[in-house]
């Protein structure tokens, strides 16, 4: 029996000795022997493979590393180009009829800022003429030309 020196002692050596004494039936009588010896075991193949997996170990976390990354990005430019597609787009200028032009003027007139809540008039009035006249204006417009009236909501809305 050839046994690792390594890790063995004497105490050791003569257990693994009546081991396999017990297990064989050995018997001097029929002329069996039996020699325990220890020696140091070449473990340089064990202690490469080990180094091998530990590189493989180490690529292997790299890419998972580097893999990670790339889908990060890839999630981040699609973030980034949905914000974009749903950032509303700037309405190119449109030049009004110069018979509407009239009525952008009179909406712009209509909107006054209120500064403070003294400012603020509180009295049960009707419609004031000049808005009921420029809302029958628009419906007017609206159902001749809606183009038009098309071209008149987009510039309200822009200012």
């Amino acid at each position: 029996v050839l046994l690792n020196a390594e890790s063995l002692d004497a105490t050791e050596k003569a257990s693994v000795e009546s081991l396999v004494k017990d297990s064989v039936n050995f018997d001097t009588t029929r002329g069996d022997t039996l020699t325990v010896a220890a020696m140091v075991f070449d473990t340089t193949f064990e202690k490469e493979v080990e180094e091998a997996r530990a590189k493989t170990m180490a690529a292997a976390s790299k890419s998972m590393y580097v893999t990670y990354g790339a889908v990060a990005l890839v999630i981040a430019l699609a973030a980034f180009s949905l914000m974009k597609l749903m950032k509303p787009a700037k309405l190119p200028e449109i030049a009004l009829p110069s018979h509407l032009a009239h009525l952008t003027s009179s909406a712009a007139a209509v909107e006054m800022p209120i500064d403070s809540a003294d400012d603020i008039d509180i009295t049960m009035q009707g419609p004031d003429p000049a808005t009921v006249k420029m809302r029958e204006q628009v419906g007017m417009i609206t159902r001749e030309k809606p183009e038009e009236a098309a071209k008149v909501i987009k510039t309200w809305l822009k200012e």
